[in-house]
Formats: C-alpha cells, sequence, structure tokens
C-alpha cells in the first residue's frame, strides 16, 4: 500500500515511534527513485507532513538520508513548528568505494526529531502575559503557580531554605522559552492569549506526562557519529537494506516494549524484523510487490535474541 494512503487511517498522534529508510531519489530500482528533483522535494513534504500528524507528543522520527538530498529534507521539516531536530547522527558504513575522481562516499545521515516544538514568539512580551495571567488566577506569587504546574524541583538555598527556582529560569523575566509541557501546564491553568497555545497538541483527551521530557533509553553509543553497524552485506534483494542492528539501536533508544512503530517504507523489512524481536507493535507500508513478498517471508522466520 502507499504510504500517502495508509497514513490517512492513523489517528492523531497515534504513533510511539517512526523510524524509516526512504527513497533517495538516486535511481535504484523503485518507486519514487528517479523523480526531478522538484517533484521528489514536494512528495517528501507529503509524507513527512503526515508523518509529523500522526506521530505521539513526545515521540520521535528518524530519517536516514544520502547526502544527495538531506540538506533540502531538513529544509521541509522545518517549516513545521510542532517538530524539532534532535541530534544529526552520522553513520559511517565503512563500505565506500574508493577512486581517483573523488573521496568516497562511505557515511549516512541520521536525522532525529522529537516533536515536542513550541512556536517561537517574544519573549518580552510573553512573560509580560504570564504575570498579568497569573495575577488574574490568583496566583500571588511565582512560587505558588511553579507548585501548581508540578513541573519543577525545588533547589536548596544558601540561608537552608528550599523553593523553586525562578529569577530568569521563570517566564517572567523575559528570557525563557516555554517548554511544550510548560505551555501545556500554563493553558491549563491560565488565561492564555490563543497565540501561545499549541493547538495540536490538544487533539487528544490526555497526553502522557512521560511524554513532557525528550524519552530516551541508554544505549551502546554516547555520540553522534556512529562506527557501526558495517553496511549490511547478506542483502535479502532489496538495494539499499540497511543492518538489523542500526535499526534495533534506534527502537531501543526511543521506545519500550509493547509501543507502536511506523515505516511508511518498509523496503525489506528491517524495521518490522527489529520490532518483532524486541516486542515492540509496528505498522508499515511498503508498495513494491516484490519486497512485499520479501517481508512476509522474512516475518515468517524465528526471531533469535
Amino acid at each position: 500500500m502507499d504510504c500517502l494512503e495508509g497514513m490517512k487511517q492513523l489517528e492523531d498522534n497515534s504513533i510511539d515511534l517512526i523510524l524509516t529508510d526512504p527513497p533517495y531519489n538516486i535511481g535504484k530500482d523503485f518507486e519514487n527513485e528517479d523523480l526531478p528533483k522538484e517533484e521528489y522535494l514536494i512528495w517528501c513534504e507529503k509524507w513527512i507532513n503526515e508523518c509529523i500528524r500522526v506521530l505521539d507528543v513526545g515521540g520521535a522520527f528518524y530519517i536516514t538520508l544520502g547526502w544527495q538530498c538531506v540538506a533540502e529534507i531538513k529544509v521541509i521539516f522545518n517549516k513545521f513548528q510542532d517538530i524539532r531536530l534532535k541530534n544529526w547522527i552520522i553513520w559511517y558504513r565503512q563500505d565506500g568505494w574508493k577512486g581517483d575522481n573523488g573521496f568516497a562516499h562511505s557515511h549516512e545521515h541520521i536525522l532525529y526529531f522529537i516533536k515536542d516544538g513550541v512556536p517561537i514568539f517574544d519573549l518580552i512580551d510573553f512573560g509580560k502575559h504570564i504575570k498579568e495571567k497569573r495575577l488574574e488566577a490568583g496566583y500571588k506569587t511565582i512560587s505558588v503557580l511553579m507548585e501548581k504546574m508540578g513541573c519543577y524541583k525545588k533547589v536548596k538555598r544558601s540561608n537552608g531554605t528550599e523553593d523553586y527556582f525562578s529569577g530568569a529560569g521563570w517566564f517572567e523575566s523575559g528570557k525563557k522559552q516555554p517548554s511544550v509541557s510548560e505551555l501545556i501546564r500554563l493553558k491549563e491553568l491560565l488565561d492564555l492569549d490563543k497565540k501561545y497555545q499549541v493547538e495540536s497538541y490538544f487533539k487528544k483527551k490526555e497526553i502522557d506526562p512521560k511524554k513532557f521530557n525528550v524519552f530516551f533509553n541508554k544505549t551502546d553509543v554516547c555520540d553522534d557519529v556512529w562506527l557501526t553497524p558495517k553496511s549490511e552485506h547478506k542483502r535479502l534483494g532489496h538495494p539499499t537494506q540497511k543492518p538489523e542492528a542500526l535499526f534495533r539501536r534506534i527502537i531501543k533508544v526511543s521506545s519500550n516494549e509493547g509501543n507502536l512503530v511506523l515505516d511508511p517504507f518498509m523496503g525489506s523489512g528491517t524495521t518490522a524484523f527489529a520490532c518483532k524481536s524486541l516486542k515492540r507493535n509496528f505498522i508499515g507500508f511498503e508498495i513494491n510487490k516484490k519486497f512485499t513478498d520479501i517481508i512476509y517471508k522474512r516475518m515468517a522466520q524465528e526471531v533469535l535474541i
């Protein structure tokens, strides 16, 4: 099934993690791989828009890309205020062909986004607005409101007392940009002006408070340049098949058992196969029958962890 048609059937904010390896538009033998550049980018914006819509608040979105269009696709993501770039990861495949006409292409890009972006607005005006609405709502001090919000921990002061850290760390200073969790709680407690509300985050009746902070499980790497795993050499008939170890790392980092993972471009089914072994639920789309046959055969295999 085409991913644009398939994702229309998914509800807003219903996916915990998106992990996908889309066509790079470099002439490989599958759909949307040899389009004029402008047409390719228009198509990319359509499915990116759908991915962001279905991704849950606080969810992660990983997309693997070659050097050919990674900058242009990052610019497409800049159009969506709900999402922000967390890391630009370099995966060193260690399999580039060396020649006399230039440097070997031995790496790929993995863009890692989080759906917790907030609008950029004038912080001084926002600070004045918060003070006005705080007093209107009957919160006489900043500390009382911070206590009610439930997003902060008290700090011990030099005189031995404990209180919430405010000053430049609070919005009324005109220097602090709110996080999505803070903006949601402020909307719930104060009568904020509409321009300070993020409407797309309120389509669900409830939002998991754990999603207010970046969800991240520790893994075997600690920086954004990955020297492992090496490129997949035991391919199953797909020309750009990624190593299962690469996708297992990402799935373990940004999801838990029982979470729902989406791959709009399944290819040989690496995302689904890794999800099966890690006890994640998954949804995937693939338009090419040759590759769907590979997926069905692969998923029928026993998974050894």
